[in-house]
């Protein structure tokens, strides 16, 4: 089977270069122009046309455009930044003796063109330096190392603060997408704040760990504080703030929304909102008492509904353009109509429709609105219901076990990622198949 795909492989890469060079002779006939003056000619951002040079030199057959695109790369490595205009202008001139462009005619390509050669080397030299530094462990109290942090994070975010959000190790700075100005970000979600409801136990505790480890900040809310502080206790450092909080209440939920300033400072906010808080109160509908209907309903419906009105009211005051993503729990007994829970099944029917209403009103904002449906977790709610119950649902799973927190955590963790940029208003199912 290996030999087998290697073959398709190798037919797909070939017929690939085959219909390439076919269409770049035809659009060459055709405009008269090559494909790197195409590319300089279009309306594309600077990142975009530099990648674009980029791709089209790294794919060229020309030993002449190889070699520029090996020079650019041995001069980043070696950094030898007086070397660079040198480099760059007889790349400029090979360029157009091999593509055979006439300046007299085409006085519009070699400034572009000059340009894109000079950001591609800036982009291999700012991934040099970087991989360099992964191999130096970083002293918070070494002056040049905090210098030179500076320097390069200015260098590549110049529009946003580092004020201490980034990661403590360089061995975690990282590079990610063609444009430094805006996809550097460290590893996973460094730089970014996060507020975690029900963070003291379960799902919660299992996704504050795991944005941990991603790198973010993380107000870690729950009604239990001591909970919360054994959360914090059991994630990787970071500037991580543990927060008595009770969904139900506004004011207590407006509390957590100012604590983000006081911890990460009066111009940041936090961009991703996670609401796992919730309570079970059951009973038949006929024996359930009212205040046992509006407790569960104010923590897990009215209490996503606060969090999300504020996190999405902060993040357009604060005119987040990168935008924010939220998370929301609903359940497989809102998909059901789960016998005893009529409290707690109603509340999760109106967290989806909450949801989809949120990705609706705030697309134009740039703020994703998800939710994910857990089945039979491993947490202490689970814990409460009868063995004779559980074994039942346990046979109705076609993966026939419950769940791991760590399990939604990863997915809730997608969700809130720039991987899931394209998602909005979705009931993702984390149940082992449970109630397909």
């Amino acid at each position: 089977m290996y030999i087998i795909g290697q073959l398709f492989n190798h037919l797909f890469t070939a017929i690939y270069f085959f219909f390439r060079k076919l269409l770049k002779g035809f659009l060459r006939k055709t405009t008269g122009l090559c494909e790197l003056q195409r590319i300089c000619y279009a309306d594309y951002s600077n990142a975009y046309r530099s990648k674009a040079i980029e791709n089209s030199l790294r794919l060229s057959k020309s030993p002449v455009l190889q070699k520029i695109d090996s020079e650019l790369t041995s001069i980043a490595l070696a950094d030898q930044l007086a070397h660079r205009w040198e480099i760059v202008e007889k790349a400029v001139e090979a360029t157009l003796v091999t593509k055979c462009i006439n300046t007299n005619i085409h006085t519009d390509f070699i400034l572009p063109y000059r340009i894109c050669l000079v950001q591609i080397y800036g982009y291999r030299q700012l991934i040099a330096r970087l991989d360099k530094l992964r191999a130096i462990t970083f002293d918070p109290n070494d002056e040049s190392h905090q210098k030179l942090l500076k320097t390069l994070w200015e260098k590549l975010c110049p529009d946003r603060k580092l004020d201490g959000l980034i990661s403590k190790q360089w061995t975690e700075i990282g590079f990610q997408g063609s444009d430094p100005s805006t996809d550097f970000r460290g590893m996973g979600l460094s730089n970014r704040i996060a507020i975690v409801t029900g963070g003291g136990s379960g799902i919660g505790r299992a996704v504050c760990k795991l944005l941990a480890k991603e790198n973010a900040s993380i107000i870690v809310a729950d009604r239990n504080v001591k909970g919360a502080q054994e959360t914090i206790a059991s994630m990787t450092e970071g500037q991580h703030v543990a927060a008595e909080v009770d969904v139900a209440k506004l004011d207590s939920v407006k509390s957590m929304f100012e604590l983000v300033n006081k911890t990460y400072g009066s111009e940041e906010v936090a961009t991703l909102l996670v609401n796992s808080a919730g309570i079970t109160k059951d009973g038949w509908v006929i024996d359930m008492k009212p205040e046992d209907f509006d407790q569960v309903l104010d923590v897990s419906l009215k209490g996503t509904f606060y969090t999300t009105q504020l996190a999405c009211k902060t993040m357009i005051d604060k005119k987040k353009s990168d935008g924010g993503s939220i998370v929301n729990f609903s359940s497989v007994s809102a998909k059901i109509g789960n016998m005893g829970q009529a409290n707690y099944a109603a509340a999760k029917a109106g967290v989806e429709g909450l949801t989809r209403t949120v990705a609706r009103e705030m697309g134009k904002y740039n703020i994703r609105c998800n939710a994910v449906i857990p089945g039979f977790i491993e947490t202490p709610m689970v814990e409460t219901v009868p063995e004779h119950i559980m074994q039942g649902m346990l046979f109705l799973t076609p993966l026939g076990r419950k769940g791991q927190p760590e399990e939604v955590a990863n997915v809730i963790k997608f969700l809130l990622s720039k991987e899931s940029s394209y998602i909005t208003g979705a009931m993702l199912q984390v149940s082992g198949g449970l109630f397909l």
